[in-house]
């Protein structure tokens, strides 16, 4: 009888442990699972492309594209230029019609209603986009560092456009002042545009500034 009585509290004592070690596997394991969550939200353009290409393809088997962005004033200013949906403005290969497709990570593939004449753009065959948005990102990243600034550390938004030669070109506006869908208004302002050739990834121009 002496000894269950000091058994008992330890007991109790282990049981205490185990608990708040369990939990804190847990807690560790949801944070875990939440960050996994937050980068998977965000996909290349290309990858975004592929899940919409078949239905392009089906309005249009010629289909040409205009332009690719992300919807207007929700980029997430990913440093690996990667957003969470994906806007597609092509035409018919006659150049009758045009519309554009969206792909969103959570919503899926959306398509505007055709409208009866082209998009006023100059346009480019889908099989001469060969670099993808993060393929780009990786380029502009190393330009910014090479030629204007060494330290440079914030985010980048991609938008694809095609030349007067029909060749599609990545425009990458960079700032040191937002990042992964945060704003950073106390680092020293670097900002500027980088453009890649979209269909060879060379680098076409690059400017800076720090107004």
């Amino acid at each position: 009888m002496g000894n269950t009585k000091f058994i008992l509290p330890i007991f109790i004592a282990l049981l205490f442990v185990g608990s708040v070690w369990l939990s804190g596997c847990t807690e560790q394991n949801g944070n875990e699972q939440s960050n996994n969550g937050a980068s998977s939200s965000l996909i290349s353009a290309k990858e975004a492309w592929n899940h919409v290409k078949d239905e392009m393809s089906k309005w249009d088997a010629n289909y040409r594209i205009a332009r690719i962005r992300t919807p207007f004033g929700t980029s997430e200013y990913d440093e690996n230029c990667r957003e969470a949906s994906w806007e597609f403005f092509i035409e018919s290969g006659d150049g009758e019609k045009s519309t554009t497709f969206t792909y969103s990570v959570k919503k899926g593939v959306y398509k505007e209603e055709d409208t009866p004449f082209d998009t006023g753009r100059n346009t480019a065959s889908p099989n001469d986009w060969v670099v993808d948005s993060t393929e780009a990102a990786e380029i502009a990243i190393n330009a910014i560092h090479n030629e204007e600034f060494p330290d440079f550390n914030g985010g980048l938004e991609a938008e694809l456009y095609v030349d007067e030669n029909n060749t599609p070109y990545w425009e990458i506006t960079y700032s040191s002042q937002s990042k992964n869908g945060a704003i950073y208004l106390d680092n020293p302002p670097q900002h500027g545009i980088v453009k890649i050739n979209a269909k060879t990834g060379e680098l076409i121009s690059i400017t800076g500034s720090t107004d």
